[in-house]
C-alpha cells in the first residue's frame, strides 16, 4: 500500500455469479493496495452449488455473504448489489473507494454515478471485460494481469476487446493492421503477431522477404514510437507503446518542468486509459516500465522522498 492509499477507506462488492472465487487470493492482495476495507461483500445466489467455493472465502477474509435468490430470469445478484453501492454512496461519507469485482457491463452505471459524486470507482475483472465497463471505472485492474507473475501468459490467446485505433485508418493502414494483430495485448511473441497479421492482410505480400522474415528489425526501422523489441530466453517479443511517449511528452510541455514526480506519469496514462497497467507490459513497477522501455527517451532520478523522471 503506497503513502498515498494508506489512509483510504474502500468498499468492496464482489459479484459471485461472475466473478471467479479461485482468483480471489490474487485478487485481495491486489485490494489491500488502495486502502482499508471497512466494507467487504459477496453477492449470489448461496443455495447453489457455483458458490460453495465463496464459503471459504467469505470466512477466511471476514467477508459479509449477502444471498441473492434467483426468483425470475432476471439477475438478482446485479440488482442487490447495485443497491447496497448506491445506499452506500449516499449514507457512507467515510468510503473514499469503491471496488466492484466483476466483468459484467451491467455495473457501468453505478461507477459512472460513484464518479459523479466525486469518490473512486475500480474495477477488478476478466481481460475481456467489455470496454463500456472499464472506461466508466477510474481504474480497471485485469485479473489475468495480477495473476500473471510470468510475462509468457496471454501470449496465445486472443482477446475480444475491440481497442480503438481509428486515427491511424486514414494516416497509415500498414500500422493500424499491426496494432490490430495485438488482439487487445500490450505484448506478443513475434510468431503469434506475424500470424495474426496474415489473418488481417496479406503480409507476405505487402512486405518483402526481409522485412517478413525480420519483421522485429523492420518495426523498429519504421515504427520506433510504437513498438519496442525485448528478447528473453531466446523469444522475441513486440511491445506496443503507441501514443505512450507522446503522453510524457505532452506532460514535460504542460508542466514546463525538467522533471517531474514519476506517479504523474501514470496517473495520466490512467486518465486516458483505465486499464493501464505497467504489469501487462511484463513490469512490476513504474520506474522498471520507463528503464526498460524508455531507457534513451528518458531517465529516473532516485532520491530518499522520491523517484523522478527526467528527458534525456
Amino acid at each position: 500500500m503506497s503513502d498515498s492509499n494508506i489512509n483510504k477507506n474502500i468498499a468492496v462488492y464482489i459479484d459471485g455469479d461472475n466473478a471467479n472465487y479461485k482468483d480471489f487470493n490474487f485478487v485481495y492482495e491486489e485490494i489491500k493496495k488502495h486502502g482499508r476495507i471497512i466494507i467487504g461483500k459477496i453477492y449470489g445466489d448461496w443455495t447453489k452449488t457455483e458458490m460453495r467455493g465463496w464459503k471459504d472465502v467469505s470466512m477466511n477474509y471476514a467477508l459479509e455473504s449477502i444471498n441473492c435468490f434467483s426468483l425470475s430470469r432476471k439477475n438478482s445478484t446485479d440488482i442487490y448489489l447495485i443497491c447496497d453501492i448506491l445506499y452506500d454512496l449516499y449514507n457512507n461519507s467515510n468510503i473514499d473507494v469503491y471496488i466492484i469485482v466483476s466483468s459484467d457491463s451491467d455495473y457501468t452505471h453505478v461507477t459512472k454515478r460513484i464518479r459523479s459524486e466525486g469518490k473512486k470507482a475500480i474495477g477488478i475483472g476478466r481481460k475481456n471485460t467489455p470496454l463500456m465497463l472499464k472506461n466508466s471505472c477510474d481504474i480497471f485492474i485485469s485479473t489475468d494481469v495480477i495473476k500473471n507473475n510470468d510475462d509468457d501468459v496471454d501470449d496465445d490467446e486472443d482477446s475480444s476487446e475491440n481497442t480503438d485505433y481509428l486515427q491511424y485508418s486514414m494516416e497509415d493502414k500498414n500500422l493500424l493492421n499491426i496494432l490490430k494483430a495485438f488482439k487487445g495485448n500490450k505484448k506478443i511473441v513475434i510468431s503469434k503477431l506475424k500470424k495474426n497479421l496474415c489473418k488481417i492482410c496479406d503480409a507476405k505480400k505487402i512486405y518483402n522477404h526481409d522485412e517478413y522474415m525480420y519483421f522485429d528489425n523492420y518495426l523498429k526501422k519504421h515504427y520506433p514510437n510504437n513498438f519496442r523489441i525485448i528478447e528473453k530466453n531466446k523469444t522475441v517479443k513486440v511491445i506496443n507503446i503507441t501514443d505512450i511517449i507522446e503522453t510524457i511528452n505532452n506532460i514535460f510541455e504542460r508542466l514546463n518542468k525538467q522533471e517531474f514526480n514519476l506517479s504523474l506519469v501514470k496517473d495520466t496514462l490512467l486518465l486516458k486509459d483505465p486499464t493501464f497497467d505497467q504489469r501487462s507490459y511484463g513490469f512490476s513497477t513504474m520506474k522498471d516500465f520507463i528503464l526498460n522501455l524508455f531507457d534513451k527517451e528518458y531517465e529516473i532520478i532516485q532520491s530518499d522522498s522520491a523517484i523522478n523522471i527526467k528527458k534525456k
